[in-house]
């Protein structure tokens, strides 16, 4: 009976996000639905953006949620900048130039590092 319960729970409304911050490591749990499973993919690679090394990560299924752990050293990051990226993230981000902003970020860091591998080269 409690089974069928879990199965039969609706999906979580938004995401729950929570950050513990402990010098110099760092703790996100982060509780989802099932529908984007890549998405834990995504924060891992976020978080290495951000300048955090993962030390640690996993997920668990619990009926119709998904909890993420990951356990981070901070090497540069900052820990409000994660939250807010995690969130926009998931949630989408708050306007189109914001969408806008972080792709072309994205676009400047892959044209430097593939530059830096041609420098390198000769």
């Amino acid at each position: 009976m409690q089974l069928e319960k879990l199965r039969t729970k609706p999906k979580l409304s938004s995401p729950q996000i929570e950050i513990q911050e402990m010098s110099p490591t760092m703790d996100l749990i982060l509780i989802t639905g099932l529908d984007n499973l890549a998405m834990f993919y995504n924060i891992i690679r976020l978080l290495h953006e951000e300048g955090f090394e993962v030390m640690d990560s996993s997920f668990s299924l619990h009926g119709n949620s998904k909890m993420q752990i990951f356990h981070e050293t901070k090497v540069i990051g900052n820990s409000t900048m994660v939250y807010r990226r995690v969130k926009e993230l998931l949630n989408g981000s708050s306007s189109s130039d914001d969408i806008i902003e972080t792709l072309l970020n994205s676009w400047d860091n892959q044209i430097h590092s593939e530059m830096l591998e041609l420098i390198n080269l000769t």
